[in-house]
């Protein structure tokens, strides 16, 4: 188990790991030498790991769109340890201690670095680390030929999964709404004339219920009026639900199923790791 700072899929966390150590082989850069800030002080530090803290060895630049020192600050509050599953050799987990061990290095600490700068992160060594970890990154198969999967697509276009899902829950709620509304105006049963609302006295102390309808008449002019309101906001929520996947370009005919569902295991991962 790793303590890890962003989010990643199992063979994600695995090529990650790979990469960490051949980029570590062919460049040899002690990372001590990589330094360049002035002393830190105590506010830059935070407590990343149980065993020891690391200090921001990069600055929080708005140079290449990063961050502001307040806003570093208010991701270094949620700093904590994070908890992922890995599948590695023995081979791999013998040399990933070795080369950690060679600099001074925790394995956590190394995945914390690597995350930071490959994704612009809460601390980054620089942009220069940032730049090589993208190209790593990006050279990969992952990074190279992705799946243009509905989800990629989201991600991209820089949507939320999680409102998509939430739009689709919304869309089929308002289809219910109005089936039963069409089914209340076509054969109007006797509950209408329970529905009441709390007229309350002038300090506010107590109410009486009335009825909200004065006759079965009342009552459907109401509902036809609920009718259009809720076909309102079935036509917004279906054509916003259209403009999110608008440009999604699928390589064949998509199955929405599979899709929804890639999505929702998606957001269920995200969350679990972050709440974990």
């Amino acid at each position: 188990m790793l303590r890890h700072l962003g989010y990643a899929t199992t063979e994600t966390c695995n090529s990650i790991l790979h990469g960490i150590t051949v980029f570590l082989i062919r460049n040899q850069k002690n990372i001590d030498q990589k330094i360049t800030q002035p002393e830190t002080t105590p506010e830059v530090l935070t407590k990343i790991s149980a065993e020891k803290r690391v200090p921001n060895f990069g600055t929080p630049v708005k140079e290449d769109g990063l961050m502001s020192y307040g806003e570093q600050q208010k991701e270094i509050e949620t700093i904590r340890e994070r908890k992922i599953t890995v599948k590695l050799s023995d081979a791999d987990c013998d040399r990933l201690a070795r080369k950690c061990g060679e600099h001074g290095l925790t394995i956590g600490e190394l995945i914390e670095n690597f995350v930071g700068d490959l994704v612009g992160g809460t601390y980054s060594n620089g942009s220069d680390e940032r730049d090589y970890a993208d190209q790593w990154f990006e050279r990969c198969w992952f990074g190279m030929f992705p799946e243009p999967t509905l989800l990629n697509h989201l991600l991209n276009l820089g949507y939320e999964p999680e409102h998509y899902l939430d739009m689709l829950e919304n869309v089929e709620t308002i289809k219910s709404d109005i089936e039963i509304t069409k089914q209340n105006i076509a054969e109007p049963s006797d509950e209408w004339k329970d529905i009441v609302y709390h007229k309350y006295n002038d300090d506010r102390t107590s109410y009486e219920c009335v009825p909200c309808y004065n006759s079965v008449d009342e009552y459907i002019a109401s509902e036809k009026e609920d009718l259009e309101s809720y076909k309102a906001d079935l036509e917004e929520a279906l054509e916003e639900l259209k403009d999110m996947i608008a440009d999604w370009k699928p390589e064949k005919e998509p199955n929405m199923d599979e899709e929804i569902e890639l999505i929702k295991k998606w957001v269920k991962e995200r969350e679990d790791f972050i709440n974990e």
